[in-house]
């Protein structure tokens, strides 16, 4: 239990550097409502890269909606983070092989785009 516990401190704090570190500008700019599906594009891409699972993503998730980023884009990353994070490919390869994990990134990769459009379209940015 500590363990949890200080690891969701630490992503806490993380996130809020990472925010700090980032202008406002910059996150606008690339997540914010102009951003379109570049800005779900990189919201998946972001989700894939960012390793920690849940204890750095919803942090993360909220440090950006709070900057004004719109909820399809945090529906996006967080989908991708769940659904392609990168650190599971080591431990998926040995068991089920290459094949299996491009077949996955691809089909994930148009899913997570899929989720941030209908998230778009039912719940508005």
């Amino acid at each position: 239990m500590r363990n949890i516990v200080a690891l969701l401190i630490f992503s806490c704090v993380l996130a809020g550097y990472g925010a700090s570190l980032l202008p406002h500008d910059t996150i606008h700019n690339w997540f914010g409502p102009q951003s379109g599906i570049l800005g779900l594009i990189r919201a998946t891409l972001t989700g894939i890269i960012v390793p920690g699972g849940p204890y750095v993503v919803f942090p993360l998730i909220d440090v950006l909606y709070r900057q004004g980023v719109g909820i399809d884009i945090a529906v996006t990353l967080f989908v991708s983070s769940m659904m392609l994070a990168l650190p599971t490919l080591p431990f998926e390869l040995p068991f089920l092989g290459w094949r299996f994990a491009a077949v996955r990134y691809l089909i994930g990769f148009g899913f997570t785009l899929l989720t941030g459009t209908i998230t778009w379209i039912f719940f508005g940015v």
